[in-house]
């Protein structure tokens, strides 16, 4: 017989849950599928996800081929700094986004019916260059 110690449920999903906030990501996988919604196009990317206090977690993301959703694809082409994928020829290579590395919000969606809550991308952080401040004193001209 295998003895533990009780934890109540809510405590244990409560437990596996990213911080939500701002979160930096990396794109492990990248599948191409059809959305069983809408029967457009869509991506499903798997995140390795690190929040504010380092804790570590994977999270799914969907990106649906429709004009009310693309919004997300172009904040994620924002996001990542390495590669272009928004553009006006209106396609791409989905595996060049495997090793992507940027920042997301994340938040965490209530449980519903079955289903406990969740974490879920929010949205994606435009990349930002860090430019590093000087005095006058450490400028060489």
């Amino acid at each position: 017989m295998f003895h533990y110690d009780h934890v109540p449920e809510k405590e244990l999903q409560q437990g596996i849950l990213l911080k939500a906030g701002v979160a930096d990501f990396e794109i492990v996988n990248v599948q191409e599928k059809t959305s069983q919604n809408t029967g457009n196009e869509m991506l499903e990317l798997k995140l390795r996800v690190w929040d504010e206090d380092g804790a570590e977690g994977v999270v799914y993301d969907y990106i649906i081929s429709s004009e009310k959703t693309i919004w997300k694809l172009y904040q994620l082409s924002k996001a990542l700094s390495g590669i272009k994928i928004y553009s006006e020829d209106g396609c791409f290579d989905p595996n060049k986004l495997i090793g992507q590395k940027g920042k997301l919000i994340l938040k965490i969606t209530a449980p519903s019916g079955e289903y406990p809550a969740r974490n879920q991308v929010k949205s994606y952080c435009e990349f930002e260059v860090a430019v590093p401040e000087f005095s006058k004193e450490e400028i060489p001209f």
